[in-house]
């Protein structure tokens, strides 16, 4: 069964250049919604190497599920990535705080304009592999 990927935003702007690029895929859904109220088996959330989860859509996952979110990711990032989770890697987080798997793809090493690189093509990248283990 291949997966269906889910894309979400509630900017019209983002949803809209979306559709236009992904119009001759029909296995890619999307949807103008929070990404958060979106039903599916699991949802990816990008961010830095490190697990910080202090700002944008990492900071409203910990808000709407718990502060705790962020100590097992990290926790997780230290013992089994040796402390750095580079770009292209991923990890699944299956804890009882989620309503379902979080998929941690870094897009980044620490914040910085990224517009130019590959980096949110290695972490989606990352995070497929992730979940295809």
């Amino acid at each position: 069964m291949n997966p269906k990927l889910i894309l979400a935003d509630t900017d019209p702007e983002v949803v809209a250049a979306w559709r236009t690029q992904f119009a001759k895929w029909p296995e890619v859904e999307i949807v103008e919604a929070d990404l958060l109220d979106v039903e599916a088996d699991a949802f990816l959330v990008p961010g830095n190497s490190f697990g910080f989860l202090d700002g944008g859509l990492e900071l409203r996952v910990q808000e709407a599920f718990g502060w705790s979110i962020q100590d097992e990711l990290r926790k997780t990032i230290r013992t089994d990535f040796f402390g750095e989770l580079l770009v292209g890697q991923a990890v699944v987080m299956r804890l009882p705080a989620l309503p379902r798997p979080m998929v941690y793809a870094p897009v980044w090493r620490t914040p910085g304009d990224v517009s130019s690189t590959v980096n949110a093509f290695l972490a989606v990248r990352g995070a497929f592999l992730a979940m295809k283990q």
